[in-house]
């Protein structure tokens, strides 16, 4: 027997006797649970390690007052990605695949136990209605007729849930400003749009109004996922959308235009997307090859190839990444950095997942096979293939490295595979033989990187940046806290106000802001890209000259 009952008002807890039961009837519901029974059980500790893999506010010390604590861990990590198979990836479909958003068109992260508005889209609800500001703390989430859950303290992924909500449907959110303990309701209609801000995007940056004394003309493609309408593309669609396509096409505007000097290619927070993507936009700046290999479950390698000899662009190439560049960036960042055909620049290095799942139903056959008449088992979540740079390096937990490294709070964060528990390891595999684009050489990288040290240890933002990095590592060694409440309050009111004057300052580039606003990272690449211009030009030299101070970023 099943039973639900209310408990504060906020959170359901599901109690059951049988582990069974607690499986279909979380599973049934499209909403967190807490899975409640006797201590010191098994299938007490395996329900309530779904209750966690759900995403539920879990009593955690049943589990971990057990012996057997370490395979209910595994149980929860299972179904948790069981959990987001069946209710969430659709939407990660929608917005890799069909470029659309929803519900609210906000990003969110989390700060000391508050859930950030991080941004804001502006086709999204949330920026038609207006209220909803950059560095806001949503404190408590409801629907339209529910009760208030106070969100201080949860999970970002529980947050997250409870904003999410089918299309029209009405969520609540109640936010405090930074600097203020004011708290004020804020009612949005959910709304699920095609999302152009999600597209590539282009456009040519005159560095003469950005960086003193310098001349030159830089095209910045933005590619925010590798997404393809497989749909479309299966139908025959003749405009089908492809971020492949997409790029292609802004590369033509671009020569259309007079031509640049240089490209940037912006893959900062690209979580990947379609693998026949990264493969189709590495084959613009690569006269064709080998792009990546896959390893599958027998421990047989592939080996997925450029086969257009066409090239849409040959000229000087930057490529941005930052630890949330992933996947399919992390593939046409690899071929980029092997072929030697352009720059990595950025964070250490990228996020390093190198490995692709999917979710296995255990269906009637396999039961039938094992003697049991029951169709659904529930499923399984495996690793079934493997990514290769052609070099034979994995991008497993390593990444791709950046040929010249810029100040980054994410470096200093528990992000990228490598953080996470259980990760598999970098391994590797045979090189593919591949052409040498030559473009890119050891002394060119040294001298690059060393000039853009200088620039940058003189920017004060970069210089205010590398305090807030030393904050980061400092409270991460941090032994004790003070109890000071006042004390404590006034630090974290402190530092939401900084916040908010850097999203503010960063606002005002207008329009632009979307591609390439004008502020001091983007800046110092453009910088970059001028210099590698200069070199390809012949107008810099690499070695056996004195090197020039270079300019600095106005």
């Amino acid at each position: 027997m099943t039973e639900f009952r209310r408990f504060r008002g906020t959170e359901r807890y599901l109690t059951s006797d049988s582990l069974e039961a607690a499986v279909n009837c979380a599973l049934a519901l499209e909403r967190p649970l807490l899975v409640k029974g006797e201590p010191g059980t098994g299938k007490t500790l395996l329900a309530e390690a779904i209750a966690e893999g759900l995403e539920a506010e879990l009593i955690t010390w049943h589990v971990k007052s057990t012996t057997k604590a370490q395979d209910g861990l595994y149980v929860y990590d299972t179904v948790q990605r069981l959990y987001d198979s069946r209710f969430n990836d659709g939407d990660v479909r929608d917005i890799r695949r069909y470029i659309k958003l929803g519900p609210l068109g906000a990003a969110l992260k989390s700060e000391d136990g508050y859930t950030i508005v991080a941004s804001i889209v502006k086709e999204g609800a949330a920026a038609k209605d207006g209220r909803l500001k950059v560095g806001d703390r949503i404190v408590a989430v409801s629907q339209q007729t529910g009760d208030w859950v106070d969100v201080v303290e949860m999970k970002l992924s529980n947050v997250v849930s409870m904003i999410r909500g089918k299309r029209d449907s009405v969520v609540r959110l109640k936010v405090q400003t930074p600097g203020s303990a004011e708290t004020r309701v804020i009612e949005l209609t959910r709304q699920t749009i095609p999302l152009s801000a999600q597209e590539v995007k282009g456009e040519i940056i005159d560095v003469s109004g950005r960086l003193k004394g310098a001349s030159g003309r830089i095209g910045v493609i933005n590619i925010p996922s590798f997404y393809r309408d497989f749909q479309g593309a299966s139908n025959g669609t003749e405009d089908f959308k492809s971020t492949a396509r997409d790029v292609a096409k802004v590369l033509r505007d671009f020569k259309a235009q007079g031509g640049v000097d240089g490209v940037i290619i912006d893959l900062l927070m690209n979580g990947g997307g379609a693998l026949s993507e990264a493969i189709e936009v590495s084959g613009l700046f690569i006269p064709y090859g080998p792009v990546v290999q896959v390893k599958d479950q027998l421990g047989q390698v592939k080996s997925h190839d450029d086969e257009d000899q066409t090239v849409e662009y040959d000229g000087p190439l930057v490529v941005v990444c930052n630890r949330l560049s992933a996947s399919a960036s992390e593939i046409f960042a690899g071929v980029i950095k092997d072929y030697h055909r352009g720059l990595i620049v950025g964070d250490v290095t990228t996020h390093g997942k190198g490995t692709v799942q999917n979710v296995n139903h255990v269906g009637s056959k396999l039961m039938q096979i094992l003697g049991n008449q029951q169709a659904d088992k529930g499923a399984l979540k495996l690793t079934i293939q493997q990514f290769y740079r052609v070099n034979g390096d994995s991008t497993q937990n390593l990444g791709v490295p950046s040929d010249i490294v810029l100040p980054s709070v994410l470096d200093h964060l528990d992000l990228g595979e490598s953080s996470l528990d259980n990760a598999m390891a970098f391994d590797r595999v045979e090189p593919l033989p591949h052409a040498d684009e030559a473009k890119i050489y050891p002394e060119m990288v040294s001298f690059l990187r060393d000039r853009s040290k200088r620039r940058t240890g003189h920017v004060k933002e970069f210089q205010e940046l590398n305090q807030d990095i030393q904050k980061i590592l400092e409270r991460k060694q941090r032994k004790t806290v003070s109890i000071n409440e006042d004390k404590m309050r006034q630090e974290r009111i402190d530092e939401e106000v900084r916040s908010r004057k850097k999203v503010e300052e960063a606002e005002e580039g207008g329009e632009d802001k979307e591609i390439f606003p004008a502020e001091f990272y983007n800046n110092e690449l453009l910088a970059v890209a001028l210099d590698y211009v200069a070199i390809q030009h012949g107008t810099l030299q690499v070695a056996g000259t004195k090197v020039a101070a270079p300019a600095a970023s106005q």
